[in-house]
């Protein structure tokens, strides 16, 4: 590299443009590498202790998603629980996301 000399004062800030743009490059690398691991499909469709706990967490604390992601399951042929589209299910679920206007 040619402009990086010590010994020039006017080139001695690109040291510092180097090694950030180097350590940022490495960073970037390291974030976008696909790590193996389950895929969101295998992980909602666990039997029992495991998938029952994610399956709840999801239907509570993200509807939209959830109502979403049962529908698909519910095409694809499964029949758990805590689907929206349970066959024996007798009690609604407590709409979460209501509008309180009794402060207005």
């Amino acid at each position: 590299m040619g402009i990086y000399i010590d010994r020039i004062q006017y080139f001695r800030h690109f040291k510092i443009y180097v090694s950030l743009g180097l350590t940022l490059f490495t960073y970037h690398l390291a974030n976008c590498y696909t790590w193996q691991s389950k895929s969101f499909h295998e992980i909602v469709t666990q039997p029992e202790p495991n998938g029952k706990y994610v399956r709840s967490l999801l239907s509570h604390n993200h509807p939209r998603t959830w109502a979403m992601i049962s529908k698909d399951l519910h095409a694809q042929g499964f029949n758990f629980r805590e689907m929206n589209e349970y066959s024996d299910k007798e009690i609604m679920p407590d709409v979460t996301n209501k509008f309180d206007n009794s402060w207005y």
